[in-house]
């Protein structure tokens, strides 16, 4: 991939472990300090995995060999964190862009080494990514006092050099977000005024900063959403309430999930799903998919799977009848950020009608092959030998309309 003598890195290789060799290399000539070493193989160079909370982000970001590290600290330990673009370039469709690093040790007879991608996971359903410049924002969130990310609950996945141990961690891949709390249980208020909406008694509201939002929410504003993933008026969901006698338990509402943090009396929801379907808000298409999340792990063996899900509003489409057709497709992304023509996966198989006018759909666990490499798709032809690192979710249209589509990163896993 990339041009002769250059080697280009994105994250489904680092987790695939193909790029494995050039990530230890890399990491072993960022700690190796001189543009006049050769990359070295250092067995003192050991993968590990970190998780707390961000006790400091510095200011000051460093720099390295054409390099811009972000520095941070967790459990008293510095962490550093490359990018090479720091702002101009990370395109709204790829949020991790490729990396070429060829011209960064110039010396001549030293071979290049790849530069890790700029991947900051957003720990979100579905899943979401943050910018080097958003992570360094100081903006207080809603409900917190601490600056910014600091305070937060972060997955450090990097390197530590056993033979320099007061030295930093090199990170490679962060999972970030301020808390690690969820409500999953009854929807005990749904009145439409500041303090009306509430899960277990607790009092909700919907986190609106977009550092938070989920990578394929549409219009990326949060939403009250209701049990098939589609925007619900939130007033128009079912409270609980004493089960008359000989009332079956599946007659009740079900438990409503949430996700965020808490602070300063309310739970800050970055996402809100609803135990029942309610109605729609007010504006929402005659036609609409909707994705919950997409979940990608690598098999081996040429072979992947997805567990996907979400719900569609399809307006006069009743329960008992056909259900439209929904198909998924992978979107590739080649090494100068231009997309590739999709390319189909599957069609999703499991799609249930069980309220007017709204469906659930999903693919649970479905293995599918590799794609064999493309040749006239240039150096992107490789790229069809791992999973998918975005997709399309696409809904057919009825006779003489076009289909309707939903884009979104993939929560991917490696094997």
């Amino acid at each position: 991939m990339g041009q002769p003598g250059k080697l280009v890195v994105n994250r489904r290789q680092l987790l695939t472990g193909t790029a494995a060799s050039a990530a230890y290399a890399y990491a072993s000539a960022f700690f190796t300090g001189s543009t006049q070493a050769a990359l070295i193989q250092r067995p003192s160079m050991l993968d590990v995995t970190l998780e707390g909370r961000i006790e400091e982000i510095s200011r000051q970001v460093l720099s390295f060999a054409g390099l811009t590290v972000i520095e941070f600290q967790v459990m008293g330990r510095k962490i550093w964190f490359p990018c090479r673009q720091f702002d101009p370039y990370i395109p709204e469709f790829f949020p991790y862009p490729v990396i070429e690093t060829g011209d960064m040790f110039p010396a001549p007879g030293v071979p290049s080494h790849p530069m890790m991608p700029c991947r900051i996971r957003l720990a979100t359903s579905p899943v979401g990514f943050l910018t080097p410049q958003q992570f360094l924002d100081t903006t207080v969130f809603q409900g917190r006092q601490e600056s910014g990310f600091v305070g937060s609950q972060v997955t450090v996945s990097g390197f530590f050099d056993v033979d320099k141990p007061d030295g930093a961690i090199l990170a490679y891949g962060l999972d970030v977000f301020p808390e690690e709390t969820v409500i999953v249980g009854p929807l005990t208020g749904n009145a439409e005024t500041p303090n009306g909406v509430t899960v277990c008694g607790i009092p909700i509201q919907l986190q609106s900063d977009k550092r938070l939002i989920p990578d394929c929410v549409e219009g990326q504003i949060p939403v009250f959403l209701n049990d098939h993933y589609l925007p619900m008026k939130i007033s128009s969901a079912r409270l609980p309430k004493a089960a008359p006698t000989g009332m079956a338990a599946g007659e009740l509402p079900g438990n409503t999930a949430v996700e965020g943090y808490y602070g300063q009396g309310f739970f800050h929801a970055t996402r809100f799903v609803a135990g029942n379907p309610g109605e729609l808000l007010p504006g929402t298409p005659d036609r609409m998919i909707s994705v919950d999340r997409v979940r990608i792990r690598d098999l081996g063996n040429n072979r992947f799977q997805i567990e996907a899900r979400g719900g569609l509003a399809w307006r006069g489409l009743l329960p008992g009848a056909t259900p439209p057709s929904i198909s998924i497709y992978r979107i590739d992304i080649d090494e100068t950020g231009k997309r590739r023509a999709r390319r189909k996966i599957a069609n999703v198989a499991d799609i249930r009608v069980d309220v007017p006018g709204m469906a659930r759909w999903r693919i649970q666990k479905g293995q599918f092959p590799l794609l064999p490499e493309d040749p006239a798709a240039g150096p992107s032809g490789a790229w069809l030998r791992t999973p998918p690192e975005r997709v399309i979710i696409e809904l057919s249209g009825p006779a003489g309309q076009a289909p309707v589509s939903v884009e979104c990163a993939t929560d991917w896993r490696g094997a």
